[in-house]
C-alpha cells in the first residue's frame, strides 16, 4: 500500500486525477519548496505550514523568521509563530530561508524603493474659488433650519 519515494514524485499524477484546486502541505522546507514549485506549473495555490523552530512562540525571540513577500512586493522577515505558521507558498522565498535577503525590509543597507506619487486631484466642484466664501445658512434654534 502506498508508494515509495518523495511526495513530489506522485504529486503531478494526484493533481490530474483529483482535479486539484489547492494544495495544503506540511513538512521540511525542501519539500515545501518542491511542492510550491511543482504547483506553480499548474497555477495551483499552495498553503504551506512551515516547520520552523519556535523558541518562544510569541514572536519576541525572532528564531522562527523566514522571508515572505508582502502584497506590496516588499520582502519582510515574517515570524512563523505569530504571522503563520501557514503561508502562501508562492510568497515564501524558499531559496532564502535561513538568511536575511539583502532586499528584505530592515536588512543592512536596505533602502526603500521610490514610490510613484499619486496624481494631483482636481478641486472638487463644491469648493468655491479662492477669495469667495460659501454662503452659510442659519440653522435656527437647536439645529432645526427652515
Amino acid at each position: 500500500m502506498g508508494a515509495r519515494g518523495q511526495v513530489t514524485d506522485l504529486l503531478a499524477q494526484v493533481i490530474h486525477e483529483a482535479r486539484t484546486d489547492v494544495i495544503y502541505a506540511c513538512g521540511p522546507m525542501g519539500m515545501l519548496r518542491a511542492v510550491t514549485r511543482l504547483a506553480s506549473r499548474y497555477e495551483i495555490p499552495v498553503q504551506a505550514l512551515v516547520e520552523e523552530s519556535m523558541a518562544c512562540g510569541i514572536g519576541v525571540c525572532m528564531t522562527c523568521v523566514l522571508p515572505v513577500v508582502g502584497e506590496d512586493g516588499v520582502t519582510r522577515m515574517a515570524r512563523s509563530c505569530v504571522d503563520g505558521p501557514v503561508f502562501r507558498g508562492d510568497l515564501v522565498r524558499w531559496d532564502d530561508v535561513g538568511t536575511i535577503p539583502f532586499d528584505a525590509l530592515g536588512a543592512p543597507g536596505w533602502k526603500p524603493r521610490a514610490q510613484p506619487k499619486p496624481p494631483a486631484k482636481p478641486p472638487a466642484a463644491s469648493t468655491p474659488p479662492p477669495g469667495r466664501q460659501k454662503p452659510v445658512r442659519s440653522a435656527g434654534r437647536r439645529g432645526h433650519g427652515r
